[in-house]
């Protein structure tokens, strides 16, 4: 990264705190940054924004008791034994 590069993300990370800890808008968080970062940081943060988030798919499964017990804990975690007793 070029210095110039760095000092973007060091902005952009100064504007997410304004409007994180100080409840600032963009608009006002942007007065905190220097005049000649200002457009390429607001550009960054729309950047960062605009990307859509799906909702997770995984979640919505159901869950319960699995192995066909009624109480979900394998029959071995049970008998303390990893093979069939013999005797």
């Amino acid at each position: 990264m070029n210095s110039g590069s760095d000092a973007i993300e060091n902005y952009l990370r100064v504007l997410r705190v304004h409007m994180d800890a100080l409840n600032q808008s963009v608009e006002e968080a942007l007065v905190a940054v220097p005049a000649e970062y200002r457009e390429a940081v607001r550009a960054r943060f729309e950047e960062e924004v605009a990307q859509p988030i799906r909702p997770a798919g995984v979640l919505s499964g159901t869950g319960g008791p699995k192995n066909g017990s009624s109480t979900g804990i394998p029959r071995r975690a049970t008998t303390g034994f990893d093979f069939a007793r013999t005797s």
